[in-house]
């Protein structure tokens, strides 16, 4: 299939741009001018389209000579720290309806756009697809957003769309500024690390598992939302302190020594049920995922020290 993949540059855009190409796809990358290429760097098949989501327009051209007959959506604004309250968020939504307008004008018949866990309302339960929403940022309802306007401009065009919330994601390459790159960084480092009590419940899925799900909502004809979670919510703090262990180090991680963010629900967890019902299923465990993250930490220090 000729795919066109939006946010190939960003941490999921890469690892779902390889899972394409080793799937027999032929892709072309959305690139907005000016940002980085690196993640891009051994594609020697990959098509690059210039331009950016707020003004995809620009990029007419380049998709309506690529004609692509899938797409994989994951460009937004998500810069860390200040992405969810940021008004960039209605710039994305807008581009991103400009974009389904775009592609079904051009014959795309397939399109799968990302999500987030943070559009349901919080509850203890595995959160299922049909359970309820309470965005509490607007980074979250602009996705909630165009969630439902998808669907709906799908339904009244001539293409299926699918809608893949994703939950927590780690893995080599993500911003250093996350807490499981925090964390790896302060133990290898030999240096305590101050932390909450740890005690909140997350789904954390490794970025590979999270590639694959988007690769599956892409191949299979169905609609709808699907969560690209593990349904293994597991403490914080014993996800730091697997981080500790794999690092072997006497720093310590001092549990509670940093107060409780305003808004952080006590469990995040989510129902992959859907999902699996496709044929997907988590191939990277948790241990084995925090494993090379460290791994690729100790080799990239090697390479620069």
């Amino acid at each position: 299939m000729k795919v066109l993949l939006t946010g190939a540059t960003g941490f999921i855009g890469a690892r779902v741009l390889r899972v394409l190409e080793e799937r027999g796809h032929e892709v072309a990358a959305l690139v907005t001018p000016g940002h980085s290429l690196k993640r891009l760097e051994g594609h020697a098949r990959l098509r690059k389209i210039e331009g950016a989501l707020e003004s995809i327009e620009s990029a007419r051209a380049g998709i309506e000579a690529f004609a692509p007959e899938g797409c994989v959506h994951l460009a937004w604004y998500a810069e860390p720290g200040k992405y969810l309250p940021s008004p960039r968020n209605l710039d994305c939504l807008a581009g991103s309806i400009a974009l389904l307008r775009l592609l079904e004008r051009v014959g795309c018949r397939r399109v799968v756009a990302a999500g987030t866990c943070f559009e349901y309302a919080p509850q203890a339960a595995l959160m299922r697809e049909d359970g309820p929403t309470k965005p509490e940022t607007l980074y979250a309802a602009c996705k909630l957003s165009l969630g439902l306007i998808g669907q709906q401009m799908a339904a009244l065009g001539d293409y299926t769309f699918a809608f893949g919330r994703v939950f927590y994601l780690y893995g080599p390459g993500e911003d250093p500024s996350r807490v499981i790159p925090a964390v790896a960084r302060a133990m290898l480092a030999g240096k305590d690390f101050d932390a909450s009590a740890g005690t909140q419940l997350r789904d954390y899925l490794h970025v590979d598992d999270v590639a694959r799900g988007f690769a599956v909502l892409l191949e299979r004809a169905t609609t709808g939302t699907y969560n690209i979670a593990s349904a293994r919510p597991v403490p914080i703090a014993e996800i730091m302190t697997m981080v500790r262990q794999h690092a072997g180090t006497g720093a310590k991680i001092n549990f509670g020594a940093v107060p409780p963010r305003a808004y952080d629900p006590p469990s995040i967890g989510g129902d992959n049920a859907r999902l699996k019902a496709l044929g997907w299923n988590p191939e990277v465990t948790l241990e084995q995922g925090l494993a090379r993250v460290l791994d690729e930490m100790r080799a990239q220090a090697a390479v620069n020290p």
